[in-house]
């Protein structure tokens, strides 16, 4: 469920994630939204915080497999991967 808040919000901002939208983009019945997140604050901020570990997990992974540890190599390296992301 909080996958279908994150491609909700990635694709329509903030004012798209509504109970109904997470409902249609996960496949799920319309009331079923309620038992994940009461609010949509809950929903945004679920959706914010898988983010950010997803995003943290993936920097760890990026800085720990370079063979280069230098300082700009790996900032180089961090630069790209945001630009990408973004």
């Amino acid at each position: 469920m909080i996958q279908a808040v994150v491609r909700i919000l990635a694709r329509d901002g903030a004012n798209g994630v509504t109970h109904r939208a997470v409902a249609k983009e996960a496949g799920a019945a319309f009331g079923s939204t309620r038992y994940y997140f009461a609010t949509k604050d809950d929903m945004l901020r679920d959706a914010l915080d898988t983010i950010v570990k997803e995003q943290a997990g993936e920097i760890r992974a990026l800085l720990t497999d370079h063979t280069d540890k230098s300082d700009a190599v790996l900032i180089s390296a961090l630069a790209k991967h945001l630009c990408h992301r973004l």
